[in-house]
């Protein structure tokens, strides 16, 4: 078994002990990844700070999987297909080593094996269209933002995902100096933004008349940003868009409703200071 995080690793003695030398001061997200013929998968974590000196009497404790089922309905339609959508379950917390994720059948129902007792947000993909992720109920309630807690699980635990054929549609021109811009990028950002959810961020591109058309979209608040690329960076590090929230436009999102905004690219002198 191994230890490791995006700074530093070590490997795990056979008495159980472990060393992970040159850390840098700050906090970490140490994870314990169990080696296998496919890819390693996480079987314990622990948070460690550290601030001066050496950081001694770490504890890591294994944890055992969990098997987790359950089933996929769209809301008020019994006979909407949802064989082939996608469900990834993402950790709350850290970085995403590994996502446990698998494939919904055509009778709805879907299992996944050996998931680490944590929590999680669910993703769905592959969506039918005009559909969005509207709740997930664990334990007979319905969880606030669409997560599962996982971290006291044992056994095997059920979840039901319900989606919702009213999602809405974002659509517009993207403009520079009164010139619609083809192949910027738009990104779509729930309001108020969350940096540990921008997995729920939409993007999209123009076309080559600067149109651009998001589907799919959660009803909501949201900010609207266009760019001609540093917007791909922002998802990894969601603080590139502070400086631009003044310029940004704002967006509410009904149930199938259909919003069209047009927008000014964003250049980097439009970045306001501190």
């Amino acid at each position: 078994m191994t230890m490791f995080s995006p700074v530093a690793s070590g490997r795990v003695n056979a008495d159980g002990t472990f060393a992970i030398g040159r850390v840098q001061p700050g906090s970490y997200n140490l994870r314990l990844m169990l080696e296998g013929d496919d890819w390693p998968h996480l079987v314990g974590r622990a948070q460690v700070d550290v601030v001066e000196g050496d950081v001694e009497g770490v504890v890591v404790r294994l944890s055992q999987s969990v098997a987790l089922r359950g089933s996929v309905r769209v809301e008020g339609t019994e006979k909407a297909k949802v064989h082939g959508v996608r469900l990834v379950l993402l950790p709350c917390e850290g970085i995403p080593v590994n996502p446990h994720e698998t494939m919904v059948k055509e009778d709805g129902m879907f299992r996944m094996e050996n998931v680490t007792p944590d929590r999680y947000y669910v993703l769905a993909a592959n969506l039918p269209e005009g559909t969005y992720l509207k709740s997930v109920r664990f334990g007979n309630q319905e969880t606030p933002d669409r997560s599962v807690d996982l971290s006291q699980a044992q056994g095997s635990v059920s979840i039901e995902i319900v989606l919702s054929p009213d999602a809405g549609t974002v659509e517009g021109l993207v403009m520079d100096d009164g010139k619609p811009i083809p192949g910027s990028l738009v990104l779509l950002v729930p309001e108020p933004p969350r940096p540990e959810e921008s997995y729920r961020w939409e993007s999209g591109n123009t076309d080559q008349h600067g149109r651009f058309s998001i589907k799919g979209v959660t009803p909501g608040e949201y900010k609207l940003y266009a760019s001609s690329d540093w917007l791909t960076e922002a998802k990894l590090d969601p603080e590139l868009l502070q400086p631009f929230e003044e310029k940004a436009v704002k967006v509410t999102v009904a149930e199938k409703g259909r919003e069209r905004v047009e927008i000014e690219l964003l250049k980097p002198r439009d970045a306001s200071t501190p």
